[in-house]
């Protein structure tokens, strides 16, 4: 969501000076992250995704929460009427070391492509279920080495580097497969799908019936999302 919608997180993103290296970093000021047993905070997503080696991501510099500024929205007397509950949020703060520029401003169409194709290992199956195309990516490191999925893919979350790479960022809503998408404990209470709407996969938007949960987002979906992503920067 933009800065100014009344939906989303008030994300704000800056160039910033380290006083320490002497280097602009990327600053992730004035998010407000979810605060749940089953989500971490990103830049303990970032120590794990590196601890897996997973390529084509920013490396974290640091992260942390501000003190003592909580949303308390959830707990008026209003909220607890909700048929879906409020979610608790902490503003957070998390700086990168690498700074890129936003898809939407490639140079040429086979920079765009090729910042979109490296963050999935497997775009195509060949009728006979062999992969055709078999890149070290963001999405694929992810999933196959840590088990994370990153469900939010759009325009937005993938940068263009200074030599034409790509880079797969924003994990912070991300979901550890182990804990999502075999135990499920997150989606108790949700009424509505994860994920951006407008690069959703189609069968995450069909609006589920009272008393049942949402479809549980996987890969395919995500693979989904990239596609309506290049659809979206070309038109």
């Amino acid at each position: 969501m933009a800065v100014g919608s009344p939906l989303g997180r008030s994300t704000r993103v800056f160039m910033a000076y380290c006083v320490e290296t002497g280097k602009l970093v990327l600053l992730k000021d004035d998010t407000w992250r979810v605060v749940s047993p089953s989500q971490s905070p990103e830049h303990m997503i970032y120590e794990e995704l590196k601890k897996h080696r997973v390529r084509n991501i920013c490396t974290c510099k640091e992260g942390s929460d501000v003190l003592d500024q909580v949303t308390r929205t959830q707990d008026t007397s209003m909220a607890r009427h909700l048929s879906s509950p409020l979610r608790r949020l902490q503003h957070y703060r998390l700086v990168l070391n690498e700074i890129g520029r936003s898809l939407a401003d490639f140079k040429n169409t086979k920079e765009m492509v090729t910042a979109v194709r490296r963050h999935y290992r497997y775009l195509y199956r060949s009728l006979n279920g062999i992969a055709a195309d078999s890149l070290s990516t963001a999405h694929g490191d992810a999933y196959d080495k840590a088990e994370i999925l990153h469900i939010y893919i759009n325009s937005g979350n993938i940068l263009i580097t200074h030599i034409g790479g790509g880079l797969l960022i924003d994990w912070d809503l991300c979901k550890s497969f182990n804990i999502y998408i075999k135990d499920k404990p997150t989606l108790k209470g949700m009424s509505t799908p994860l994920g951006t709407w407008q690069f959703m996969a189609a069968r995450l938007l069909v609006i589920p019936t009272h008393g049942e949960l949402p479809p549980t987002p996987d890969r395919a979906d995500d693979l989904e999302s990239f596609f309506y992503v290049l659809v979206c920067i070309a038109v």
